[in-house]
């Protein structure tokens, strides 16, 4: 269990040589993996498939599982290995694509067509819905974080050429 006064940055260290700390984006995948299981189980109604997507209830041993252990208090949702690697592969594809405009298609075809892993889903009835969920509510929640993020330094940008045009009409009328 994480100790009371575990820092997130103590979590996120990219050092190679500790194997018990993860990437950030290996902790971001899977907190977004959980999100999408939590949403996922509540239009679910079968059982097999419910089990397929289930991860572990409270706690997690797994290095990218330290920020949903610290952040947690119960209510965060742990997702499965299966989810895990599965978007983690998504994710892949997604960023080779961020700033194309055709992102969504390309990192689906790219994925796809890449992926060597045969993923195993073992209600047969449900798989192509299940799956098509998953990935394209991954691809979504990501490109939203990427828009918000990227027009945040985008409105970074656009203040600093408007303070700058405002300092050369003050320094022009002296």
């Amino acid at each position: 269990m994480i100790e009371e006064d575990t820092e997130i940055d103590d979590i996120f260290d990219n050092n190679i040589h500790n194997y018990f700390k993860s990437k950030v984006e290996d902790c971001v995948i899977y907190y977004i993996c959980g999100f999408i299981t939590k949403n996922l189980t509540k239009k679910i109604n079968c059982d097999a498939c419910l089990k397929m997507i289930k991860g572990e209830q409270n706690y997690c041993n797994r290095p990218e599982a330290a920020l949903v252990n610290l952040k947690s208090r119960g209510a965060l949702t742990h997702p499965n290995h299966f989810i895990f690697n599965l978007l983690s592969s998504v994710e892949q594809s997604l960023s080779k694509y961020y700033d194309n405009p055709d992102v969504f298609l390309l990192a689906i075809d790219d994925f796809f067509n890449s992926t060597n892993t045969v993923f195993h889903f073992q209600c047969k009835y449900h798989k192509n819905k299940v799956l098509t969920y998953i990935i394209t509510h991954y691809i979504t929640v990501r490109m939203r974080q990427y828009s918000l993020i990227s027009n945040k330094d985008q409105n970074k940008v656009n203040a600093k050429k408007k303070k700058c045009s405002k300092l050369r009409i003050f320094s022009f009328k002296f």
